[in-house]
């Protein structure tokens, strides 16, 4: 699966409770069975719709919802080009509408850190937040969300990237804090690691881990492939911080974090940065001749290997051949430059709180009874898994299965509506 050999491992697939560790993951493909990622999916989607004459209202954004004397959901009204329309449901309404990963309002409200930049549309303003509030729909993890870094300077360009740095590509590479430590292990799946920049130190006061720096040497810049679906990392892009030791990167971050101070609420590095940096690469270099990372236990379950080779589709030279080293995903960083480093900021993929439902997919109110003729599914309501990611399409997993529920209720198929 997507140019692996073997079934998909999911990203916890070493906790003890998962019982079913690899080939859970479905994909979408074409007529000629090639993967073809989301945009398949929802080509496919369209054609089913369009072949039944379901007309797809684009341009119409849902603004209201229309209520009968006995409260039953049976419409909403939107606003279109032409004017306020108002669509009649004659069985149900049943949201899909994303999550709130574009409204900075009700991020600064319910987030920890501030999310600098998210890949879902521009359309994730989270609609339905208010909408179910007026509905009186009971509510929970507001603060929750799918979670991946981003390139901070491609965000602050534009918050709606193309897409997140989900895994950091390289054995050559780590992870570091304002501090210069490492803190993670940098190929944890995208939402679990990414995480990790709400950390809160209670004794500093402060989240170290807010802005991270992605470390690597001219082995990894040259052995990434360039079709892994994450920004480039290559010296050319204008958010790559070069220099010839890591001494003078720290010196050159140091001055970048200064340029964009007044755009990340005055963040600054610690005085100690650049020792504590070389110290960690000291480290980290140790661990790989080893083979064995002491800290963070990277490259240690099946999980890490398969998912490090995915995000990197390494094309290996004469000069930098495949890792000699006894863990795939460690290699010792050169001891000459040049080096690297990119900013990497909170990002997401989609919030994921919003109204809770029942298991027939209806929107409850505070008393936990459902809204009739309201239902809900995907980052638009509180998620089923909350901010469990077991694997590859933990989002559009539920959201289906959710939206097929939600419909075979609706029409009366599994139940009385």
């Amino acid at each position: 699966m997507w140019g692996l050999d073997e079934p998909a491992v999911d990203y916890l697939e070493h906790i003890p409770e998962n019982r079913t560790p690899t080939g859970r993951p479905l994909a979408a493909v074409d007529a000629d069975g090639v993967f073809c990622w989301g945009w398949g999916m929802i080509e496919q989607m369209a054609a089913f719709l369009n072949a039944r004459h379901v007309p797809i209202l684009t341009e119409h954004a849902v603004n209201d919802l229309v209520m009968d004397d006995a409260g039953r959901v049976v419409g909403v009204a939107a606003a279109a080009p032409q004017g306020t329309v108002r669509v009649r449901a004659k069985k149900a309404v049943i949201f899909g509408t994303g999550g709130y990963a574009h409204n900075t309002d009700m991020l600064q409200r319910y987030q920890e850190v501030f999310a600098y930049g998210s890949c879902a549309q521009l359309s994730a303003q989270g609609d339905f937040i208010p909408l179910a509030q007026k509905a009186g729909a009971q509510f929970g993890n507001l603060h929750g969300a799918w979670r991946c870094a981003v390139v901070l300077e491609q965000a602050l360009e534009n918050r709606s990237v193309g897409t997140g740095m989900f895994v950091p590509p390289g054995d050559a590479m780590v992870l570091v804090n304002r501090y210069g430590r490492r803190f993670v292990n940098e190929h944890r799946n995208y939402n679990d690691r990414s995480r990790s920049h709400s950390t809160f130190d209670p004794t500093r006061g402060d989240f170290p881990n807010e802005f991270q720096f992605m470390i690597y040497d001219h082995r990894t810049a040259t052995i990434v492939g360039e079709d892994t679906g994450q920004p480039p990392i290559t010296p050319n892009e204008p958010y790559v911080i070069s220099a010839d030791s890591l001494a003078v990167l720290a010196d050159k971050i140091r001055e970048r974090v200064a340029q964009l101070s007044e755009s990340i609420g005055g963040y600054a590095l610690d005085p100690g940065f650049s020792d504590r940096l070389a110290k960690t690469v000291a480290e980290f270099n140790r661990f790989a001749i080893a083979g064995k990372d002491e800290d963070f236990s990277r490259g240690d379950q099946p999980y890490d290997v398969a998912w490090h080779r995915l995000w990197g589709l390494f094309k290996h030279t004469e000069q930098y051949p495949e890792n000699p080293f006894p863990n795939p995903t460690l290699h010792p960083l050169s001891d000459e430059g040049p080096y690297y480093a990119i900013i990497l900021a909170p990002g997401l993929l989609d919030t994921n709180g919003g109204p809770m439902t029942d298991a027939s997919a209806r929107i409850v109110d505070e008393q936990l009874q459902p809204i009739p003729g309201l239902y809900g599914a995907g980052n638009c309501i509180c998620a089923p898994t909350r901010n469990a990611y077991a694997g590859a399409g933990g989002t559009i997993g539920p959201a289906l299965t959710y939206g097929y529920i939600a419909a075979r209720h609706a029409l009366g198929l599994s139940g009385a509506a």
